[in-house]
């Protein structure tokens, strides 16, 4: 039987919502949408019998609408010059598989070609998109790595817009903003958050240094990425390099940096400099929160002290400004995990920002039959 015509922003409009906003009424999307009630309800029944939707009672009031969570799942991996990780990932962030390799400095063509494909294929579950996190300037419009120092990457590296049999989507994300993403796609952050990591890698030749240090900042607005002019936003330099600041000890060389492990002075000025620049920073952007990751390096359980300290000499108003510190420990498969959740914004929400919408996951994963841009606009909606 078909009611009227359902236009297919409005699909698109209510699974966005949800997602968002899980727990969400059928009365507040109408609200939101200024749709009719009916065809609220007309559209909520038809993607809860296409499996979108958990079931409810549907005769009692205000009926919170989630997400089926194992409707989708999506895959993501972190590729560093020293390891490779990856996981997929249901629609509430839950990962489901994991898998790591220790590739040394990997050409990232082959690895998406041969592991990354045959993990997809033999892990047991239908993974319909990959999400890559990478080091360095990425473009996901166009499935570019523009350059990455790590890689030794100076002019573009195209990458397949699909990879495998079944030419499932690729997205592609800066490794330090896929941490960002997991605030906002998993926890539902949609706050002004500045996002740091210092992460120190261990070499396994000598345990007494570190192989690589890599250190990244994000900003996170509304749910949306700050990426700047060049997609260069968030990338370090280091503040205490220039001759100002050189005479009065603060700066220490990279090379040094690798060898602090057994030198409490170089660790103690390091964390002084990551806590000031982090603190500066998130001054200059008026952050509702700041998210610390350190790795490998112990910060020791003062340190959000010591990050208060200098934010509140940043400050210029300290009686409105009220900035949330969170140290939080960077577990194995977080930044593979964020990779994820970065393919899930692009599925659920960035997709329904444009004019006429282009759902992957509609026309992929529903009975709503594929359509052509002028048609989408006007899709009728049967059950």
């Amino acid at each position: 039987m078909a009611i009227g015509k359902t236009k297919y922003w409005q699909i698109c409009s209510i699974l966005k919502l949800i997602y968002q906003n899980p727990g969400i009424t059928r009365k507040e999307l109408s609200t939101l949408l200024c749709v009719d009630k009916a065809m609220i309800t007309h559209i909520i029944n038809y993607l809860t019998a296409d499996n979108w939707l958990t079931k409810q009672n549907q005769f009692a009031k205000k009926i919170p609408l989630f997400l089926n969570e194992n409707r989708l799942t999506v895959a993501g991996v972190e590729i560093q010059p020293e390891y490779q990780r990856f996981a997929v990932c249901n629609i509430k962030g839950t990962i489901l598989y994991q898998k790591e390799w220790n590739y040394q400095r990997p050409e990232i063509s082959d690895l998406l070609f041969g592991e990354i494909t045959n993990t997809i294929n033999k892990c047991g579950f239908d993974i319909f998109a990959l999400g890559l996190a990478i080091p360095g300037v990425c473009d996901n419009c166009n499935k570019q790595i523009i350059a990455s120092n790590p890689f030794g990457i100076k002019i573009p590296r195209e990458l397949p817009k699909t990879i495998g049999e079944k030419q499932i989507p690729l997205f592609i994300e800066n490794d330090t903003r896929c941490l960002g993403w997991n605030k906002v796609a998993f926890d539902k952050d949609f706050g002004n958050f500045l996002l740091v990591v210092y992460q120190c890698i261990e070499n396994p030749q000598n345990k007494d240094e570190y192989i690589r240090i890599s250190n990244g900042m994000s900003l996170f607005s509304k749910g949306n990425s700050w990426a700047g002019a060049h997609n260069c936003a968030g990338e370090i330099p280091d503040l205490f390099n220039i001759k100002e600041y050189v005479g009065e000890h603060n700066f220490v060389p990279y090379s040094e940096k690798l060898k602090m492990k057994n030198n409490p002075e170089i660790r103690s000025n390091v964390l002084r400099n990551i806590a000031i620049r982090s603190s500066y920073t998130s001054t200059l952007f008026d952050t509702e929160k700041l998210y610390i990751y350190i790795s490998g390096l112990d910060a020791g359980n003062d340190y959000p002290d010591l990050l208060k300290s200098y934010m509140d000499k940043f400050h210029f108003y300290p009686t409105v400004q009220n900035t949330e510190i969170v140290t939080e420990a960077l577990e194995s498969f977080t930044v593979a995990r964020g990779a994820c959740g970065f393919v899930f914004e692009n599925l659920f929400v960035h997709s329904c920002g444009r004019d006429i919408p282009q759902s992957l996951i509609i026309k992929a994963k529903s009975a709503v039959p594929p359509q052509t841009c002028s048609e989408a606009s006007s899709a009728k909606l049967e059950h």
